[in-house]
């Protein structure tokens, strides 16, 4: 999956020679998607400025998400099965299937990028008063 240059928005696919587009009528919550990622079970999600959803079948539904959490803007899993996401004001995390979040704040204003290490920890690239800065849990 991937954003397709020629379609206005969402998301698109390409499989055995065949696009595949995917907009709000699929069930994304808004056309703007701004970042996929596929976990090692093979679920995939997307992040939007309306929050988290993830491809279920032919379709996108919602993930379930903190109060007043809207944003997430990327995601990366732990070797342990933990997916992070983060946002402007620090990183949440889920394990298995029961999308219960836990947040977890760093000492950073806005977050940038999750990446998960070999060892386990979530790295994250975010910015503290105009300074870049990376953060490892």
């Amino acid at each position: 999956l991937y954003p397709r240059p020629s379609e206005p928005g969402g998301i698109a696919s390409h499989k055995d020679g065949v696009w595949r587009a995917y907009h709000v009528a699929d069930g994304l919550p808004v056309e703007k998607v701004r970042s996929y990622f596929r976990d090692s079970r093979g679920r995939r999600f997307v992040t939007t400025g309306a929050g988290v959803s993830e491809l279920v079948g032919e379709r996108w539904r919602s993930v379930s998400l903190p109060p007043g959490v809207q944003e997430p803007w990327t995601l990366a899993e732990t070797p342990a099965g933990i997916v992070g996401f983060g946002r402007d004001d620090g990183i949440y995390r889920l394990e298995g299937d029961a999308f219960t979040f836990d947040r977890k704040h760093v000492p950073v204003s806005t977050v940038n990028m999750v990446l998960a290490t070999r060892d386990g920890r979530l790295l994250v690239q975010g910015e503290l008063d105009t300074q870049l800065v990376l953060y490892a849990w």
